[in-house]
């Protein structure tokens, strides 16, 4: 008898471990599912305060400006133009031959394959020297964009640019500039494409404080 009594005190020993290892459990996953929320809800509020703190450009914000570039080229705009619409037709079908692309070429221009070979490679130098924006932009040209772009896009009561860092890329250029909006300090990155004549300039992406701003 007391060999019966023992052993249910002892599977009743068992039991009760189980039962309170199995609530440690569920009160560490209820806990775990808390923290994770506690951290989205965080998460949640500091990304909505960074987008409201972040709120220094307008929600219209232009895009397009002039330039005031008066620039001279080697080659002429119509030659620029024919150029870079048989580039555009030669890469578009890299499974044909160069051979065959001048063949259909040559019926719409009116020249032979050979005429319109010459041309693409007389005229190419000139071509790719008109599309780097370094040969024709200077720095002072894209200060001045950026000042338009900060008068027309920066809202505060106080405005005032530090410092602007610029330099060119391909047909574009890109500038980091030191600002000041209202006492408080942000990074702002913008970065222009110039046209074919580089009389106008497209802001084609803006940062501010390491956040993409949306240009649509």
């Amino acid at each position: 008898m007391k060999r019966i009594i023992l052993v249910l005190l002892v599977l009743s020993l068992v039991f009760s471990i189980v039962a309170c290892g199995g609530g440690s459990g569920d009160s560490d996953v209820a806990g775990t599912n808390d923290a994770t929320e506690q951290d989205k809800v965080i998460q949640d509020e500091t990304t909505k305060q960074i987008k409201e703190d972040d709120q220094i450009i307008k929600d219209d914000i232009v895009v397009v400006f002039e330039t005031g570039i008066e620039a001279e080229f080697s080659i002429s705009d119509e030659d620029y133009n024919k150029y870079n619409e048989i580039m555009y037709y030669l890469n578009k079908y890299p499974e044909k031959s160069e051979a065959a692309l001048f063949e259909e070429l040559a019926e719409t221009y009116g020249e032979s394959p050979e005429e319109l070979t010459n041309f693409i490679n007389d005229n190419m130098q000139d071509a790719i020297a008109r599309d780097m924006a370094g040969n024709t932009v200077v720095e002072e040209d894209i200060d001045n964009l950026v000042s338009k772009f900060v008068e027309e896009n920066i809202v505060g009561e106080s405005v005032s640019v530090n410092s602007i860092d610029s330099e060119t890329q391909g047909v574009g250029s890109i500038s980091n500039i030191d600002l000041e909006v209202d006492g408080n300090r942000h990074n702002l990155i913008v970065k222009f494409r110039f046209s074919n004549d580089y009389k106008t300039a497209e802001v084609i992406q803006v940062k501010v404080d390491g956040l993409n701003i949306n240009l649509k």
